[in-house]
């Protein structure tokens, strides 16, 4: 859908567009001018019938996964794997993309768990001509995460926060113009992003529904929070919960709808987002507040960098929780460390940015591209959702800002201009006082200290050692229970001891004490399962 541009011009663009395809050949020039104006998540596809030649091209932001897979005399294109893997023989996984996978939870650039298969990149074209055959794949623009220092040094935090709000409505009222006949609402949260939002929908004059849950029955806290911003703003609020625990055939339904790309934790979110769809319709938009946090408050880093060679020692060594660790993972694949090093530095200096934090950014866009997306775009077979973040304009307007100014403080900031009601209700995640200028400065000090890989590591440490000390001596159940799953499940499977070492991977298994990584070793065992009984 695209946002900003009316219907019958988006028509003439892709007839005109069209039409010179069939009679001159390739048209990058048109397509790159429509994608560098045109706000959505869309695909075009333009075949002609006669000459059997195939156009494909996809938004400036890749917002709806589209994949492809190519060997002599075949191509294929689609949005789901799954549909892919009857037309591929063998079916083989990706060495590097399982190292990848449970290095970081997601795989790098266009790479996907099964070897062949790539996920298109932002703004890039398929040209397949069959007289002369010949097939062509190539990105007609490409974002870059610098920013425009001899500007930015020169512009206020100010002067962005008030870009950033033209844009942010901007963006907003589009989307709600495209999307008048639908029913409004909002999944609302304790948290700033989703509340944003909200402020946003009020200056485009709509008042949404609210919508808000939590994945688990025992965590109701952060609904006290969510009630206020609701009442703040007289809005309606609607709370769900997980009707039952999620079981492992749950857990296989989920890995198997999102191609092992999420956790399969997300059977409790999937379960959810049915409840909405069952209760409110398939006649409603669901606004949200993804991707704000990513923007804005993941703290990336701004100094102790002084090359890729330093980028890609602080990715292997990042105490950040999305990294498992490099000795488990290399014992469980047979691999080297220095092979896995030389693989990340290759992947880093593929990237078009020149200094290392411009390259962190780009890493780091492409965790939020490879784990938010493919959620966001499987639960619109449900309900329609819409981010204002991710409008074209806003994206390139925060991403112009130097990192350094952003943070908490930042983006209370950003609120307050957006309506200054946004900062009357605590944020639940770091139960800090929006209203307290002390408070404030004194975290985006700490955050400021943490964008330093050094001061990171020993702040992580500090409270890891607060969290494990804080643990029970008596194990916990939800690890024991996936321990079990896991151990069960690799040791009947015959496939997955193909590429995983079997006495590594159990003996990591059956001593891991961290739950989110035994879920991500549980869903890379489910996905193969799944790949092996397509198999047989």
């Amino acid at each position: 859908m695209i946002y900003n541009i009316d219907e019958t011009s988006i028509r003439h663009q892709l007839f005109e567009i069209a039409q010179k395809i069939h009679s001159e050949g390739q048209q990058i020039k048109q397509i790159s001018d429509l994608l560098q104006n045109a706000d959505g998540e869309f695909i075009v596809i333009i075949y002609n019938k006669t000459s059997k030649d195939l156009c494909v091209f996809n938004d400036s932001l890749g917002r709806l996964p589209l994949f492809y897979y190519r060997n002599e005399g075949l191509l294929i294109i689609s949005r789901e794997m799954k549909f892919m893997y009857p037309f591929i023989d063998p079916i083989v996984f990706d060495r590097l993309g399982i190292m990848e996978y449970l290095l970081y939870g997601f795989e790098l650039g266009e790479r996907t768990l099964i070897q062949g298969i790539a996920r298109l990149p932002p703004a890039s074209v398929i040209f397949n001509n069959r007289a002369p055959l010949s097939l062509s794949i190539e990105q007609v623009l490409s974002f870059s995460f610098e920013p425009d220092k001899i500007n930015a040094n020169r512009r206020t935090s100010q002067d962005d926060i008030l870009d950033l709000k033209t844009a942010f409505i901007c963006g907003l009222q589009n989307r709600v113009e495209r999307l008048r006949s639908k029913t409004p609402l909002i999944l609302l949260s304790g948290g700033l992003d989703s509340r944003a939002t909200l402020a946003g929908l009020m200056v485009c004059g709509v008042h949404p529904r609210g919508i808000t849950y939590d994945a688990s029955k025992d965590d109701t806290s952060e609904f006290e929070y969510t009630k206020k911003i609701a009442d703040l703003f007289e809005i309606p609020l609607i709370y769900l919960a997980p009707v039952r625990e999620a079981d492992i055939d749950d857990y296989i339904r989920s890995v198997i709808l999102f191609d092992g790309a999420l956790p399969m934790d997300i059977a409790h979110v999937v379960n959810l987002e049915e409840q909405i769809s069952q209760r409110e319709g398939s006649d409603g938009v669901v606004f949200t507040g993804l991707f704000g946090g990513e923007m804005f408050r993941y703290l990336n880093l701004t100094s102790g960098l002084g090359s890729d060679d330093d980028l890609v020692q602080f990715l292997l060594t990042t105490p950040d929780k999305y990294h498992y660790d490099n000795e488990k993972v290399c014992a469980m694949l047979q691999i080297s460390e220095e092979e896995m090093r030389q693989h990340l530095q290759n992947h880093i200096s593929s990237y078009p940015e020149k200094d290392p934090y411009s390259k962190y950014c780009r890493f780091k866009f492409e965790k939020d591209y490879r784990l938010a997306n493919p959620g966001e775009d499987k639960f619109r077979l449900l309900n329609w959702t819409v981010t204002p973040f991710y409008s074209k304009e806003f994206f390139e307007t925060a991403y112009e800002i130097d990192e350094g100014k952003k943070g908490t403080l930042f983006f209370k900031n950003f609120l307050y201009a957006l309506d200054p009601k946004t900062c009357s209700v605590d944020y639940y995640n770091t139960r800090m006082n929006l209203s307290s200028p002390i408070r404030l400065h004194l975290l985006e000090i700490a955050e400021k200290a943490v964008r330093h890989p050094r001061i990171r590591r020993l702040t992580w440490r500090v409270l890891d050692l607060k969290t494990r000390l804080a643990l029970p001596d008596e194990p916990d159940p939800q690890i024991e229970q996936l321990k079990t799953m896991a151990l069960k499940l690799i040791e009947n499977g015959k496939y997955i001891k193909e590429y995983l070492f079997y006495g590594a991977t159990r003996e990591i298994i059956s001593s891991e004490a961290d739950a989110d990584k035994l879920q991500r070793i549980l869903t890379l065992i489910i996905y193969m399962g799944s790949i092996e009984q397509i198999i047989k």
